[in-house]
């Protein structure tokens, strides 16, 4: 048996739907001797006669109607891949969030998640960077927002940009220096005073 292509079921599909060649090479936007070429090959290829003209246009035979059925599931099928999208995007993922992360970013992170692909599953793990890169290294986790990540040569680090980190204390520590202020950053604080 020769192969049958998408083409062949496609100008066979729309040619039966529309009761003629020339309505479906129409539709299709191609010549009508290219949609005939299709019909005689798809004919041949699987050894039966599916059309035969009745008038000015085309019927099916018993095969034809058979055929027909199944040529109109197989197109039903492509045009459910071509349905794929990102909001289509479902079943379970393993993700895993560093605590400072989670902290700030996990609930507006979740509500996109929910938003924008809301049959997805998310199985979450909070802990801490070094645990969640380990369970990504032993494929316990699928992915992961990690802080300071070792980079081990089994995983894919894709940067996401700088955290600003500071260091804090109570004031019972009587710290030498002035108290940092709020507008100061990370990294430019005055002369004197000292964080060890």
């Amino acid at each position: 048996m020769e192969r049958v292509s998408l083409g062949q079921i496609e100008a066979f599909v729309w040619t039966a739907k529309l009761g003629s060649v020339e309505q479906a090479a129409r539709h299709l936007h191609l010549a009508q001797p290219s949609v005939s070429l299709r019909l005689c090959d798809l004919q041949t290829a699987l050894g039966l006669r599916l059309l035969q003209r009745a008038g000015r246009g085309i019927r099916l035979t018993a095969e034809g109607r058979l055929v027909l059925e199944r040529a109109q599931g197989i197109l039903s099928e492509v045009e459910n891949l071509h349905a794929v999208s990102e909001r289509e995007i479902s079943g379970l993922i393993r993700f895993g969030v560093a605590e400072g992360f989670a902290a700030v970013c996990l609930p507006p992170l979740m509500r996109a998640l929910h938003r924008d692909l809301p049959r997805l599953q998310v199985d979450l793990v909070i802990a801490t960077s070094a645990g969640l890169e380990q369970d990504l290294s032993d494929d316990r986790l699928d992915l992961a927002v990690l802080v300071d990540a070792l980079g081990r040569p089994n995983l894919r680090l894709v940067p996401l940009g700088m955290q600003e980190t500071i260091w804090a204390a109570a004031p019972s520590w009587r710290l030498p220096g002035r108290r940092p202020k709020p507008t100061d950053r990370p990294g430019r604080l005055p002369a004197g005073l000292r964080w060890s």
